[in-house]
Parts: structure tokens; C-alpha cells; sequence
């Protein structure tokens, strides 16, 4: 092999590594967020949940007092 060649090749192999390093920092930055994000909705379901059971605590109560007026 010529001297050109092994310098095309050593230029290639560096754009490539410069590359790969630019797709692993993206790719860090995208999993960083998604872990924020599903660590985030794992804190607020419990909260979302108790909401929801507190509304249809609500709606049984009010059933329950439209049953009993209507049995009195």
C-alpha cells in the first residue's frame, strides 16, 4: 500500500471515530432524558392513582346518598 492510501484510511478511520464519539454522546443525552422522564412518572403515579381513587370514593358517595333519599 502507498503512503496516499494508508492516509485515506487513517482519515477515514478518524472521521469515523469522531463520528461513533459524536452518536454515543447524542445517544447518552437521549437515555439521560428518557431515565428522567420514567423516573418522573414513576414518582406521580402513586399520586395520579390516589386521585383517581379519591374520585371514585366521591362518585360512591354520592350514590349512596342518592340511594338513601330515595329509600327514605
Amino acid at each position: 500500500m502507498s503512503d496516499q492510501q494508508l492516509e485515506m484510511i487513517l482519515k477515514a478511520l478518524s472521521e469515523f471515530k469522531n463520528n461513533f464519539d459524536d452518536f454515543k454522546k447524542e445517544n447518552k443525552e437521549h437515555l439521560t432524558r428518557i431515565e428522567e422522564t420514567v423516573l418522573r412518572v414513576e414518582e406521580s403515579q402513586p399520586d395520579d392513582i390516589k386521585a383517581m381513587l379519591e374520585t371514585i370514593n366521591r362518585k360512591l358517595e354520592d350514590r349512596d346518598y342518592e340511594l338513601q333519599a330515595l329509600n327514605n
